[in-house]
C-alpha cells in the first residue's frame, strides 16, 4: 500500500510522509540513513526531520557526534488531528461572526441538486448555534428523498450533538420508522395536521437566521437562505401552526 497519499490527507507534506515512513521502518536512525530510505536528499531530510520533531511525529538525540532521530508512535497523527480539530472548533464562532458580518443585510442562497443537495442541508442543520431547528413536512418524503440508511445515520448524529428537533408533519404521510417517533430518545417533539395534502411536497426547516428547503424525491435538491428577515417571517408562521397542531 501506497502510504504517502493518505499521509498527506493527513496533513503532512510530501517530504514529510516518505521521511516519516522511512523512520518507521529504520526505527531510530541518522538524517544520512533515513535520507537513503526516503529516497530525498540529505538536506530535503534535515528540514522534514525538524518539522517531523516541531509537530510531536519524531524525536532526536545525540549519540557521540551524530544526530539520531526516532518516530513517534502513529497514533501520535491521531491525536494531532483531533488537537487540530479542536483549535478549528474554537475558532469556528470568529470564522461564522466574519460570515455575518460581510452578508450583512444582503440575503444568501446556496443551491444543490440531487440526493446530495438534500443531504448537504441535513449536514448544515448539524451546524445550528440555536441548538434545535424548526421543521415542516412530511416523514414519508423525508425518507424518499434521504433515504433509510442516510435518514438514521443523520438521527444519531443530531441526537449525540444535543441538537433538537420541532417538527410539523402530515398525519397521513407518517411512515413506521422508529428514528422518526417522537419522544425525548430521539430529542424530537412532533404534533401533526389532520389533512391529506397532495403528493411530492417540499420539506421546510428554519435554524439560525436560516430557512432550508428539501425537495421531494422527484424534483430532488436542497436549497439554504441565509436570511434574518425571511426565517424570523417564517418562525411566525411556524408558531402560528404549531398552536393548531396536535399530538
Amino acid at each position: 500500500m501506497d502510504l504517502i497519499p493518505q499521509l498527506q490527507e493527513a496533513g503532512l507534506s510530501t517530504r514529510q510522509a516518505r521521511v516519516y515512513v522511512a523512520l518507521l521502518r529504520l526505527g531510530g536512525a541518522t538524517p544520512a540513513q533515513i535520507a537513503q530510505q526516503a529516497e530525498v536528499k540529505r538536506p530535503t531530510a534535515y528540514e522534514a526531520l525538524e518539522d517531523l520533531c516541531a509537530r510531536g511525529l519524531a524525536t532526536r538525540a545525540v549519540a557521540g557526534r551524530r544526530r539520531v532521530y526516532t518516530a513517534a508512535p502513529p497514533e501520535r497523527l491521531l491525536d494531532e488531528a483531533a488537537e487540530r480539530q479542536r483549535r478549528l472548533k474554537d475558532l469556528l464562532p470568529d470564522l461564522q461572526a466574519l460570515v455575518t458580518t460581510a452578508v450583512g443585510t444582503r440575503p444568501r442562497l446556496i443551491y444543490r441538486e440531487g440526493v446530495e443537495g438534500v443531504r448537504q442541508v441535513h449536514e448544515d442543520l448539524l451546524t445550528t448555534r440555536d441548538r434545535e431547528y424548526r421543521y415542516f413536512g412530511g416523514s414519508s418524503e423525508m425518507l424518499a428523498a434521504m433515504g433509510e440508511a442516510y435518514l438514521k445515520d443523520y438521527v444519531r448524529r443530531r441526537v449525540a450533538k444535543g441538537i433538537r428537533s420541532l417538527s410539523i408533519r402530515w398525519r397521513s404521510h407518517e411512515v413506521a420508522l422508529p428514528c422518526l417517533a417522537d419522544g425525548e430518545r430521539w430529542l424530537r417533539q412532533a404534533r401533526f395536521l389532520d389533512i391529506t395534502p397532495g403528493d411530492g411536497l417540499s420539506g421546510l426547516f428554519i435554524y439560525d437566521r436560516r430557512i432550508a428547503i428539501t425537495s421531494s424525491s422527484r424534483e430532488s435538491y436542497g436549497m439554504v437562505v441565509e436570511s434574518e428577515g425571511l426565517s424570523a417571517l417564517l418562525r411566525l408562521v411556524w408558531d402560528a401552526l404549531w398552536t393548531v397542531a396536535r399530538p
